[in-house]
């Protein structure tokens, strides 16, 4: 009777342990086998998880790579602009100099055309000046050539009156031959003296002919200085103002090709 008990319950206990084994193993078959799966799906959750970060970064990569060739397009753009503004600007800038350069030249010409205009009025003024004053004294010398002619006449009518009275007291016999003398002596001293006084009023007339003469040649000859010193002076001063217009300009091109020049090299950076 024992024996079968204690044969019951060690065979019991042995099902019992055996029992625990069993699910024992079950238990850590079964947690392997939800291990390996927690890892299949782990794993398949990273790589989806890194073919979606993947995707999104090759994305924005995208994105911002657009954007990025959009921005440089733009500013190239931009730049190629400014530089053809530049460029056009600076060459206004060379047709404005030139236009100016031309200017400048054109009046300077007209201004030397001008002052040698007022040399040859002026010039032509001296000689009609001259030819004046020479016709005055060729009249003065002529009224001085009829004065001498008529003291001549008077002088040869007071001869003939004299030897016409002469021969009249010749023929009344030779009366009063002192009085006669005085008389020939009063007629010529009266001969002498108008024929000083009218040489002394022609040397007289013509100092005076001669010193209108020499002062109207200084007044013209001071006058054509003056105009000379004047176009003289004032084409120094005018290519002085055109020296500065092409320095002023030439300072803006160097400027402006500064400024390209320093777009240029921050472009290219």
């Amino acid at each position: 009777l024992l024996q079968p008990l204690l044969r019951m319950v060690s065979k019991r206990n042995w099902f019992k342990r055996v029992q625990c084994l069993i699910v024992f193993l079950q238990a850590a078959w079964r947690c392997s086998q939800q291990q390996q799966e927690y890892k299949s799906v782990r794993k398949a959750a990273i790589v989806l998880q890194t073919r979606a970060r993947c995707w999104a970064a090759y994305a924005s990569f995208h994105k911002s790579r657009s954007q990025i060739v959009i921005c440089q397009s733009a500013a190239r753009r931009w730049m190629a602009e400014q530089e053809k503004n530049n460029l056009l600007s600076q060459r206004a800038h060379e047709r404005n100099v030139i236009l100016c350069q031309t200017l400048a030249r054109q009046w300077l010409a007209c201004r030397r055309a001008s002052a040698i205009k007022e040399y040859h009025h002026y010039e032509q003024q001296v000689v009609l000046c001259q030819s004046i004053f020479r016709m005055r004294i060729a009249v003065s010398q002529k009224k001085e050539s009829l004065a001498r002619q008529k003291d001549e006449k008077d002088v040869l009518l007071c001869q003939s009156v004299v030897r016409m009275k002469i021969a009249i007291l010749q023929k009344r016999a030779m009366m009063g031959h002192q009085k006669l003398q005085r008389v020939v002596v009063l007629c010529q001293s009266l001969v002498r003296r108008k024929l000083a006084m009218g040489q002394k009023r022609a040397m007289l007339e013509h100092k005076k002919y001669e010193n209108d003469v020499v002062i109207c040649q200084s007044v013209v000859r001071r006058r054509m200085a003056i105009g000379q010193k004047r176009a003289i002076l004032e084409h120094k001063k005018y290519e002085n103002n055109v020296v500065i217009c092409q320095s002023v300009v030439r300072r803006r091109m160097a400027i402006c090709q500064k400024k390209a020049i320093q777009q240029h090299q921050q472009y290219v950076h």
